[in-house]
């Protein structure tokens, strides 16, 4: 029963839902041409023709379909389902960072957040504010803020490069939430901000971009818990 799941799960699902209703219609036609309507005598003049030509189009249809699903479609599946662990572990990575500044604004505020991740709008705010570029990181030692952020900054952009060379196998909604994340004007502001951390007592200035970029990872990481482990 599980082999059944999962070969549904891999192989069904995943085609085009236009093709895969055609192919059920053009089916029930077969059947009713072979087997339900043999032998009925013709309804109107050229009837049987018609009928005949839609049985032949709908024929050439199915063996067009089932040569599609089975030497094209189940070898991109199971190319997918081969690249499934490199998937998982980099879009792992992606939430990681994330998750990994979350939790480290969290750890140097004592604020405690409504949801484990992401922190609301104000509770991001406030995070921030609290905070400046030149402070210590907990637990880093010698790290600093606006260090912390720069190296998880450029570890995203490189995981990001990582798994964009698997673009041909990613399912689009997949692709879409990584584009998103890559997308997220978090990672411009960060850099100007670096650059710039003098000029600023804290990091409240990128409050907004840090929330969109932490809610943009929390909607990946979503997708990789359903889709991918």
């Amino acid at each position: 029963m599980h082999q059944l799941r999962n070969f549904w799960r891999v192989y069904i699902s995943t085609v085009n839902r236009v093709l895969l209703t055609l192919f059920g219609i053009s089916i029930l036609v077969l059947v009713a041409h072979d087997i339900i309507f043999a032998g009925w005598p013709e309804l109107f003049v050229g009837g049987a023709a018609l009928w005949n030509l839609f049985y032949r189009l709908c024929l050439a249809f199915a063996a067009s379909f089932i040569f599609y699903f089975v030497v094209v479609h189940r070898k991109e599946q199971r190319e997918k389902q081969t690249l499934r662990p490199f998937l998982y572990q980099y879009t792992g990575y992606l939430v990681e960072d994330a998750r990994e500044i979350s939790e480290k604004l969290k750890e140097a505020t004592s604020l405690n957040l409504a949801d484990d991740f992401p922190p609301t709008l104000e509770e991001a705010f406030k995070m921030c504010k609290a905070v400046s570029p030149c402070d210590r990181v907990p637990g880093l030692f010698t790290v600093t803020w606006h260090e912390f952020l720069s190296f998880r900054s450029n570890r995203t952009k490189r995981n990001l490069t990582g798994i964009y060379a698997a673009t041909p196998f990613l399912d689009p909604e997949h692709l879409q939430r990584i584009m998103d994340l890559d997308n997220s004007l978090y990672f411009r502001k960060v850099e100007v901000f670096i650059r710039n951390r003098a000029h600023h007592e804290s990091l409240s200035i990128i409050s907004d971009e840090l929330y969109e970029y932490l809610d943009l990872a929390k909607r990946l990481e979503e997708y990789a818990q359903t889709n991918l482990s």
